[in-house]
């Protein structure tokens, strides 16, 4: 257990997340200084969290536990009922073309899975969890209840099996989605100049955080801010946010918040079911 462990710890992919985050939380604490003329406070509770989740699945643990074996399952799966998937399609293209299409690909499909994440009522209730940060920072990007990252896990992974690239391509398209997300989270004012009209800056991504509705409801793009401004979800503003976080209550506490979507949701089909009793008899009279 040790060995897959370290195996998959040390693998390309998770050393470039971790050297992406890294840079990213360093710029950002450089930021803090000497922008903000402070010092960046990690000895909040809601920053305890926030270090919870980066633990875990920076850490390893999440890619250990449970995402390695649901790759492997989907691989196999893939192999035995739908080989005509794996076409291969970036086999012998430049590596420049293989890390920009696996790029912009994977970015495509998180797009509109972090969209339905927002219009849909059950998915929502997981993804709140994210949103209920008040304070942003590097870490809040990893700030997913477990059963958001295994659903946003799987999306770019049919895109990965048809263009099959590199192991050395894919590592640095994993390491720029990492370290744009790691900034965008930071609640910072830069844009990126002329690249924040395909990039998701921290000034893009902000807006997204906001507790306003009018805000939050856009600019779902993880790394392109592209999608936003193709498909009109694109919320432009030059003022930051009033506040950051959710209207509703969300637990503070790391294992509060792996139990509140079920709770939530189960409470909300009880009271669908009780008013579906109760009208049922009203309607036989």
């Amino acid at each position: 257990m040790i060995a897959i462990a370290w195996r998959v710890w040390s693998s390309p992919v998770n050393a470039a997340r971790f050297i992406a985050f890294v840079g990213a939380l360093v710029a950002w604490i450089a930021y803090k200084r000497y922008e903000e003329r402070k010092w960046p406070n990690f000895l909040t509770r809601d920053a305890a969290t926030d270090a919870i989740y980066t633990a875990i699945y920076l850490g390893g643990f999440y890619s250990v536990c449970i995402a390695a074996p649901i790759f492997a399952v989907s691989e196999r799966l893939v192999v035995r009922f739908a080989p005509f998937l794996q076409l291969n399609l970036l086999r012998g293209a430049n590596p420049l073309v293989q890390i920009a299409v696996v790029s912009i690909t994977m970015d495509f499909a998180g797009y509109w899975v972090h969209r339905l994440f927002h219009t849909s009522t059950i998915l929502w209730s997981f993804h709140r969890i994210h949103h209920s940060q008040t304070e942003l920072s590097p870490l809040t990007g990893y700030r997913f209840h477990i059963a958001e990252a295994i659903v946003r896990g799987l999306a770019p992974m049919i895109p990965g099996i048809i263009l099959g690239p590199t192991t050395a391509t894919f590592t640095i398209a994993i390491w720029i989605d990492t370290t744009l997300n790691a900034l965008a989270h930071s609640g910072g004012s830069w844009t990126f100049g002329i690249f924040g009209r395909a990039l998701v800056s921290p000034h893009f991504h902000r807006l997204h955080h906001a507790v306003d509705p009018r805000l939050h409801q856009g600019n779902y793009g993880l790394t392109y801010s592209l999608w936003d401004r193709l498909f009109g979800t694109a919320v432009l503003a030059s003022e930051a946010p009033a506040a950051y976080g959710v209207p509703e209550e969300v637990p503070r506490s790391f294992l509060r918040q792996l139990v509140d979507p079920v709770l939530v949701i189960s409470r909300r089909l009880f009271k669908q079911a009780r008013a579906t009793n109760v009208a049922a008899p009203s309607a036989s009279i």
